[in-house]
């Protein structure tokens, strides 16, 4: 179940491992790891990455193909999960008690309304949930993003990073799974 200290699932299909490159994120903080365009699969702007992802020397995707009922991403820099994705498609939004439960933990959380891409999102410095309408292949897709807070700016999180990324990352993948809303 573990390979050299990273938790593999049996439908992990790609691995992308990152070395040394100095680079300066975003977020401010010094990153020794490059910071991919290309994250779970899909192509994201850099500083939408590097606003979810602490600093560190080394960076590992493991992410499962787009387009299946539940596809799994996992993130990590040094071997500390840093960001974990779950995008599952289905014929129904998600309940709203559902929703809340999945975010009561979420601090400075906040739910936004205008995003185009999304019916439903709830945004906190931990991560994000999303119910994106699809239409096709399935009527909706549900994002959960968790972001290793602890790490980012000092332990607080950073909730404005989560948007964006979530602005950047949720469009990409409903363009590479061919959805038509």
């Amino acid at each position: 179940m573990f390979e050299n200290g990273y938790a593999r699932g049996p439908l992990l299909a790609s691995s992308v491992t990152i070395g040394l490159a100095f680079l300066v994120g975003c977020s401010g903080k010094a990153d020794t790891y490059a910071v991919p365009s290309e994250i779970c699969g899909v192509s994201v702007e850099k500083e939408a990455v590097s606003s979810v992802l602490p600093a560190g020397r080394d960076l590992k995707d493991n992410h499962d193909p787009l387009g299946q009922d539940e596809s799994h991403c996992d993130v990590y820099v040094d071997k500390y999960h840093a960001l974990d994705v779950i995008i599952k498609s289905s014929e129904n939004a998600p309940p709203e008690k559902e929703l809340e439960n999945a975010t009561a933990h979420f601090t400075s959380r906040k739910k936004v309304n205008d995003f185009p891409f999304s019916s439903r999102t709830v945004l906190g410095a931990q991560g994000a949930l999303v119910v994106a309408e699809c239409g096709s292949p399935s009527r909706y897709l549900t994002f959960h993003i968790k972001v290793d807070s602890e790490r980012i700016n000092g332990g607080a999180g950073d909730v404005d990073g989560v948007s964006d990324f979530v602005q950047k990352f949720v469009p990409g993948v409903k363009t590479e799974m061919g959805c038509v809303r």
